[in-house]
């Protein structure tokens, strides 16, 4: 180690002497320009004999430079200046005694107008170098002692930069974790973080106000409301489900929507859940679906007093008709019951035979044997109809439940279509593509009535459109339902006027319509994707072709929500 040091000292003192030669040959070369300039300089006072600003310029040189002679010297070698400086230094004139500085002796001609008028003499000694050198051998004795203090400089600095570096990362992390937390409880959610231990490691001010309000409602305690959320979402979190459960504490059931992420990188927590009570909502979800439906029962109400009235007219026109019929048959029937009197007592006489002949003529028998019966066809039919569409309007208007159960979409379709039969009938006819033995589908039924009743009061308006309502030329409505493997899909299509493709994107924003005043309120289609693809988790597409028609195609899974 002490031979590398030493080695490394010896190469920077031959690298330090080189590197003194050339700067004294670079110096010599500015000592011959410097007299180059002087002797431009002294030209013209020297051709004028002004000797004053002679000496006093040559002296400021002389002086400046360090020069050990300068003279001045005319044409006719007369000296006109003369200066000469000591070393200043002791050590400085012992080398000068010893020879050890060189001198080198300067001579430049002065010409004014190119012509020669003197000479212009110094002496130069460069002592720099071996100031230098001086200051180099300073610094090797010196070595020892920087190198001691440098090794326990650098030890000091490098632990004081580590102390900042932690402070720094200390105060970075502290400004980054009083960041997330402001964040954190800010967010209009409940957030928790769960560890390993399957237990809340951590939550936001919004997650509290949850938990404290269900307390209060239901009167229990915080502790049990905070378990009872974290087991259901433990479950959830397990079976990778996402978006929502439920809990039922003390008869009153909780809606929960959530999202989560792992979170590897952290050793105390395995989740992050962001958590939000939706109860309220969807109650409100669900009011705001029966008002729509109430709605539309309202908007369907004279429509089904039509479709009542009808059979109900004719029914009480049969019902006069049979009075009628009864009344002159029971006068043939006393009188054929007379008859059989008399002829026990074998006393028939030919005017009760003529008066039993013309109450009959009269009844006209013939004819009532035939409308008799039609007439209680037509009631039986009448009181049919009446009760399928009372039956249709029970089945329709009837409430679902806070859970969904499974149904029979089949049977919602043909409800559906009869409580909207006055909507359509005059305008298009309805086929029926029904697939028998489909699965039933865990829903909230009344919402999905709902959406079938704004697909075909949607498909008869279109169709309305494109034919008019009174001409001869119907459309047509195809309702279609199949299933695969694991849904169910409903396609309501009609041959209307199709949508224009520039607002195809917008037909499921709310209160979005094309339809005049007080015919449409731009809620159906809105309500009705919120229906199927939030609540149900299914899909609604809808194809369309201007001046063709329309296609709504629905698909909801048929295996049982939880």
């Amino acid at each position: 180690m002490l031979l590398r040091k030493s080695s490394i000292i010896v190469a920077i003192l031959i690298v330090f002497i080189f590197a003194g030669l050339i700067y004294r040959d670079a110096k010599v070369e500015q000592v011959k320009h410097d007299l180059l300039e002087h002797s431009i300089v002294v030209a013209e006072p020297m051709w004028n004999f002004d000797t004053e600003q002679l000496d006093k310029y040559l002296e400021t040189v002389a002086k400046k430079n360090n020069y050990q002679s300068l003279k001045l010297i005319d044409d006719g070698d007369l000296i006109i200046f003369e200066s000469s400086i000591a070393f200043p230094h002791k050590i400085e004139r012992a080398f000068a005694f010893l020879g050890l500085i060189p001198k080198t002796h300067f001579t430049k001609e002065i010409l004014y107008n190119d012509q020669k008028i003197g000479r212009i003499e110094i002496d130069w000694r460069d002592t720099s170098i071996y100031f230098y050198s001086y200051s180099f051998l300073v610094f090797i004795l010196l070595i020892a002692i920087i190198n001691l203090y440098s090794s326990v400089f650098a030890a000091k600095n490098s632990l004081e930069l580590k102390v900042l570096e932690t402070e720094n990362a200390l105060e970075i992390l502290q400004n980054q974790k009083d960041y997330i937390e402001g964040i954190f409880n800010v967010v209009p959610e409940g957030l928790i973080t769960i560890d390993h231990n399957e237990r809340i490691s951590g939550n936001n001010h919004f997650f509290d106000t949850i938990v404290d309000n269900w307390a209060r409602t239901l009167k229990q305690e915080s502790a049990l409301i905070q378990h009872e959320i974290l087991a259901g979402l433990l479950q959830r979190l397990k079976e990778k489900e996402q978006d929502q459960y439920t809990i039922n504490i003390g008869g009153q059931t909780i809606h929960i929507d959530y999202s989560s992420a792992v979170v590897s990188s952290l050793e105390e927590i395995n989740w992050v859940v962001s958590l939000r009570d939706t109860t309220k909502i969807n109650a409100m979800k669900r009011e705001l679906a029966q008002t729509q439906k109430l709605e539309s029962v309202g908007r369907l109400a004279s429509g089904i007093a039509h479709e009542i009235n009808t059979p109900t007219q004719y029914v009480l026109s049969n019902i006069d008709f049979l009075t009628e019929s009864y009344q002159d048959i029971a006068k043939v029937m006393r009188q054929v019951g007379a008859l059989l009197d008399d002829e026990k007592k074998e006393s028939i006489d030919i005017p009760q035979l003529d008066e039993l002949n013309k109450s009959y003529q009269e009844a006209d028998w013939d004819y009532l044997q035939q409308e008799i019966p039609n007439a209680l066809q037509q009631s039986s039919e009448g009181l049919r109809r009446t009760a399928k569409i009372i039956s249709a309007m029970k089945h329709f208007s009837h409430p679902s439940g806070s859970t969904p159960v499974l149904n029979d979409l089949n049977s919602a379709i043909q409800s559906t279509v009869a409580v909207t039969t006055n909507e359509w009938k005059y305008v298009a006819e309805i086929e029926l593509q029904l697939e028998h033995d489909l699965p039933l589908v865990t829903c909230f039924l009344d919402e999905l009535n709902q959406v079938f009743l704004a697909m075909i009061v949607n498909s008869a308006h279109a169709i309305e459109e494109k034919y008019g309502k009174d001409g001869d030329a119907k459309g047509k409505i195809i309702i279609k339902t199949e299933s695969n493997e694991d849904s169910v899909s409903v396609m309501i299509s009609d041959d209307g006027n199709g949508i224009p493709q520039n607002i195809k994107d917008k037909v499921f924003d709310p209160f979005f319509t094309t339809k005049e005043l007080n015919k449409g309120t731009g809620q159906g289609l809105a309500i009705a994707y919120d229906t199927i693809v939030n609540q149900h988790n299914g899909t609604i597409a809808v194809m369309s072709e201007e001046k063709e028609g329309t296609s709504f195609i629905i698909s909801l899974p048929c295996k049982e929500s939880t």
